[in-house]
């Protein structure tokens, strides 16, 4: 492969993504964030940083060039789950410890003639630093890029592979890196004079085992700012800072510490003549205690900067190869699609690190987590998953880390079942991928520890039904106790368990596994699934007559809940097929405003099907509204959904919560959800699936596209160790359809080897590839090819639907057997004439709004009061978790059933004595300013058979202590009741009786023809004594 970069010049000519960049503007708004007056802390978890890492140390390069933070976990041990004095609820079973320099590195230069320094890059003043542009260049790489005057300036940060591949602990993949990283300014001179003067790189001293600790160095306690300050040391021209967390090395290549005292300064001379260039490295070592600092800077100097970027570089490109991705008529939407899944596997790359040894310490939720250290247990095996085929050997550090550490430390066996049978899900996805079997069977150890998760599975079994309980899917609790998308994931841990133990040659165990999985579908058919508005459809979940007590949620109706992505991954692990239609209808349901926690303003389900957690909006849930769209035109919906409303503009990370279009980036990056879609993007809408081990003993690569695109090529696609190129398109217009019946059973969905129409036979092609000839009459024809560029013969299936629907009806199959360095050519031509699958009622989002407004309206018009009292979402980082601090909400859904255009629509507010509102823009977040007794949104047009939403955010009377905690013990106020009645109901602690008022709601339509229209809605707001 050739060298990425011959010079850093080259880096500007860098693949980069046209959606997603950062300047110094969104720097100085993360500060912003903070409350006035307050010392900005460390929140490295929701700014606008650009991430890296090498297996062994995390950084954040932030989006005006400053190097904000690089972080060594030191070592991972049990955590007393639920233990609220050290910040634990459930789902979080370890932690690791965490040596993180955070001396937001920053350069600027004095120039020879010039009086004022020219600031390059500033965190503690962003806008003071040249007007830059930051981005992800190669996918990978943090780079930001400016001009003064005629010097070109380029700032780069990252953390190198390891040297060589051979001998690194997780060989082949030369990882884990050293544990250090660099920061390189690069200078180019483009004028007509020279250039000259001094570089000089700033280094704060926050060394911090925990975000707490940078808190009490800007406290006022000045006994805890000196016992929290760090050793300094100066050795060998490198700033050396020392604390029990651990220990970090700060060096200027040929450069000289002039300031000693924090903010460190070092310095360096330069002239640049006329189109000279030259690169500026600070090298960062850090270590577990000072003896490890000077070793790492020693390696980092044994190579130029230049030389480490290339070989990172190369082995990225080597790993994720060249995809692009086409959808006929919304080619932005298709590169959109591409670049948020190749975020996805990087930001879930960086969430996992290594020792020295390649032992997995860390796996960081989000990278860096919001929670310093904390390892919630149900985010490891999506981000293990969306990585096994870019780097399994960090897969299998993450099977071997995470084999003995699914059990929660402290609580109940069923605690969290998703969580119990990750490391089964990881070991089945990698066994697919690399199919080494013989490393396997050289682990007992990991075998055994998958049997003891099996046996506790089988410990905990219902009584009279082959179903799972579970109280929780992470840090949230389940709706009922026999939970859908809990045994969604335990019928495939069982499945894989059957297909591992298969390849052991362990047939006995397979069929007993393989027993168990039948009869989890067949139970999950019976308990889970009734009637709904839609048709019959999934309820979410069984209590098998067993009292719910006030745990889980009674019988009767059905729940999504925000956090679950097993659910919307069912087709995917093989449970039910696309065309499943309790399935899609429980999908769309999620979708509707029958669904108590769905929110018609920004597209997706809050988090939890249990009221009291409506109130946070998570990442998880555009991605299960993605994953659970089986037409072209929901898939697009979705799909727009998550780029307008849940995608960071700046990074192109999804994060967990939310909250309006200014708070994207917010809590941390959502590696749960990113990991999950990562898998079904991969699987469905690539449409590529690796069994490199499979029963007949040959390796099988299937591919069968059944997403929103319409054309894809990968040169170098990887699958571990095994390489193909792809590319097919089915973007040629097709002249009449297919003759046969393309309907699609659940049953073909489950076996990916049953054909729906006769193989067509294979014949070689002149050129030495193959070409599949099918029957049927030559119309335009979908196409694909794959070379297979392994050293053994692949067997390669490749499935053909009707182009432009989506995931429905069925797949027309070829196969043929390519040689090593072979090419597979494969087409469908369309017959004359077909019967298209019916298509299951609500079809697109279109006719999900008409049978609301049939359902809840009157005369073609729908005005609904909707969701929960309270939003998450403060504009103040420091009072995101403080009670009453938001506002109220009232939000009204409007919708037009009536087949004309609206021309305009108002939504008026009439507030009752005492009380005041404040409309806001339909899903932004600005603060309350304008409070007062009336209130208006104007939704401008609103097109028929669509959904329109006026909030408006609300004050109670301020002699109502209100009652806002989402739980008896008081712990955080950040989850509200979902309230999907009429009205609202609140609670104050200072009343002994009910109090009852009413807000008045005038809504005028002007339709583009005819008169204008007022319609009026009271909406009852009773106000009762806080609960003990």
């Amino acid at each position: 492969m050739a060298t990425p970069y011959t010079d850093w010049r080259a880096l500007t000519g860098a693949p980069r993504s046209p959606f997603f960049h950062g300047t110094a503007a969104d720097v100085a708004a993360d500060r912003a964030r903070h409350s006035p007056g307050v010392t900005a802390p460390l929140t490295p978890n929701d700014e606008a940083l650009f991430t890296q890492s090498n297996a062994r140390v995390l950084l954040g390069h932030a989006a005006n060039g400053s190097l904000r933070f690089i972080a060594l976990p030191t070592q991972v041990y049990p955590a007393p789950t639920g233990t609220g004095e050290f910040g634990l609820g459930p789902g979080m079973y370890h932690h690791f410890d965490v040596a993180m320099y955070a001396g937001n590195l920053s350069y600027r230069l004095e120039l020879e003639g010039q009086a004022e320094p020219l600031v390059v890059s500033s965190w503690e003043a962003p806008l003071t630093g040249l007007p830059c542009e930051t981005v992800y260049a190669g996918d990978f790489l943090p780079l930001t890029t400016a001009q003064a005057g005629d010097l070109v300036v380029a700032l780069v940060s990252f953390a190198p592979v390891a040297p060589d591949a051979a001998p690194a602990a997780l060989s082949p993949a030369p990882l884990p890196g050293p544990a250090g990283a660099f920061y390189v300014l690069h200078l180019h001179n483009t004028g007509d004079t020279p250039v000259a003067g001094k570089v000089v790189l700033q280094a704060g001293d926050l060394l911090v085992g925990h975000y707490e600790d940078a808190a009490m160095r800007a406290g006022a306690d000045e006994a805890l700012r000196e016992v929290k300050a760090p050793e300094i040391d100066l050795r060998q021209h490198t700033i050396i800072l020392t604390r029990p967390c651990g220990a970090v090395g700060i060096h200027l290549h040929d450069g000289r510490w002039r300031k000693i005292t924090a903010p460190f300064e070092a310095e360096i001379a330069f002239s640049l003549a006329p189109g000279e260039a030259r690169a500026f490295e600070t090298h960062i070592a850090l270590g577990a205690t000072y003896a490890d600092v000077m070793p790492t800077l020693y390696a980092l100097h044994l190579r130029p900067a230049l030389d480490w970027l290339n070989l990172t570089a190369s082995f990225w490109r080597e790993r994720l190869g060249a995809l692009t991705a086409g959808i006929q008529g919304a080619e932005d939407e298709a590169r959109y699609s591409r670049d948020v899944y190749v975020r996805s596997l990087l930001d879930n790359f960086n969430c996992l690190q290594t020792d020295a040894a390649g032992t997995l310490l860390a796996h960081w939720q989000g990278a860096p987590s919001h929670g310093y250290g904390t390892v919630w247990g149900i985010d490891v095996e999506p981000t293990a998953v969306s990585v096994v085929h870019i780097c399994p050997e960090l897969a299998w550090a993450t099977l071997r880390f995470f084999m003995d550490r699914s059990r929660a430390p402290k609580g109940p066996a069923d605690h969290s079942v998703p969580i119990l049978v990750a490391p089964i899900v990881i070991a089945r996805q990698w066994l697919q991928v690399t199919g080494d079997v013989d490393r396997l069977r050289a682990s007992p150890d990991v075998v055994a520890a998958l049997e003891r998760i099996v046996a506790d599975l089988l410990a905990l079994k219902a009584p009279e039904e082959t179903l799972f309980p579970s109280r929780f899917s992470s840090d949230g609790g389940v709706g009922r106790r026999y939970d859908y998308g809990t045994n969604v994931k335990v019928w495939y841990a069982f499945d894989s368990m059957a297909a591992i133990a298969r390849c052991l040659g362990n047939s006995d165990a397979a069929d007993a596994h393989a027993a168990v999985a039948i009869a989890i579908r067949e139970a999950i058919a019976r308990t889970m699934v009734g009637s709904g508005p839609l048709g019959r459809q999934i309820t979410g979940g069984t209590n098998l007559g067993e009292d719910p007590g006030t745990f889980y949620l009674p019988e009767g109706v059905p729940y999504y809940d925000g956090e679950d992505t097993s659910s919307m991954l069912a087709p995917v692990y093989g449970l039910c097929g696309f065309t499943d239609l309790a399935w899609i209808a429980y999908h769309r349901w999620a979708r509707s405003i029958w669904c108590p926690n769905f929110d018609p303003e920004f597209g997706a389900v809050r988090w939890s099907p249990r009221g009291f957690a409506a109130g946070a909006l998570d990442g998880t849930a555009f991605f299960s509204r993605l994953g659970g769209s089986v037409t072209a035109a929901e898939m697009l919906a979705a799909l727009r959904t998550l780029r307008d409303v849940g995608t960071d503009d700046v990074t192109g990370s999804v994060f967990w919560w939310p909250h309006g279009l200014e708070y994207r980036r917010s809590l941390t990056r959502c590696s749960q959800g990113q990991g999950a879609w990562a898998w079904q993007y991969l699987q469905q809408w690539l449409g590529i699936k690796v069994d490199a081990k499979p029963d007949t003993g040959t390796p099988t690569f299937t591919f069968a596209p059944r997403g929103l695109l319409t054309d894809v090529a990968w040169e170098g696609y990887r699958a571990g160790p095994h390489r193909f190129d792809i590319a097919w398109s089915e973007r040629a217009t097709v002249s009449a359809p297919p003759a046969q019946r393309l309907g699609e059973s659940t049953a073909e969905a489950r076996r990916e080897t049953t054909d729906v129409a006769p193989r067509p036979p294979s014949a070689r092609a002149e050129t030495g590839q193959i070409r599949s000839q099918p029957r049927g009459s030559a119309a335009p024809a979908p196409w694909a090819r794959i070379t297979n560029h392994n050293a053994v013969p692949w067997r390669v299936r490749v499935g053909f639907r009707q182009p432009g629907i989506g995931a429905l009806g069925s797949l027309v199959w070829h196969e043929a057997t390519l040689a090593p360095g072979e090419t597979g050519s494969f087409s469908q031509a369309l017959p004359d004439a077909a019967v298209l699958p019916p298509t299951p009622a609500g079809n697109e989002d279109a006719d999900l709004v008409r049978a609301e407004v049939d359902a809840f309206g009157s005369d073609g018009i729908l005005i609904r009061r909707f969701g929960p009292a309270l939003l998450w979402g403060h504009w103040e980082l420091e009072r995101l978790w403080e009670p009453n601090a938001m506002p109220l909400t009232l939000r009204l859904l409007v919708a037009n059933g009536t087949g004309i255009p609206w021309a305009a629509v108002t939504v008026d507010l009439a507030c009752p004595a005492g009380w005041r509102a404040q409309g806001r823009p339909p899903r932004h977040w600005p603060r309350p300013n304008a409070l007062a007794d009336r209130a208006r949104v104007d939704l401008g047009a609103v097109l028929p058979a669509t959904r329109a939403v006026a909030p408006f955010w609300l004050e109670a009377p301020h002699d109502l202590d209100l009652d806002l905690l989402w739980d008896e013990r008081g712990a955080v106020p950040f989850h509200a009741d979902t309230q999907p009645g009429p009205g609202l109901t609140l609670y104050a602690r200072n009343i002994e009786d009910p109090i009852e008022v009413a807000v008045e709601v005038t809504v005028t339509i002007t339709p583009e023809e005819g008169e204008a229209v007022a319609r009026r809605l009271t909406v009852p707001v009773r106000v009762e004594p806080a609960r003990s």
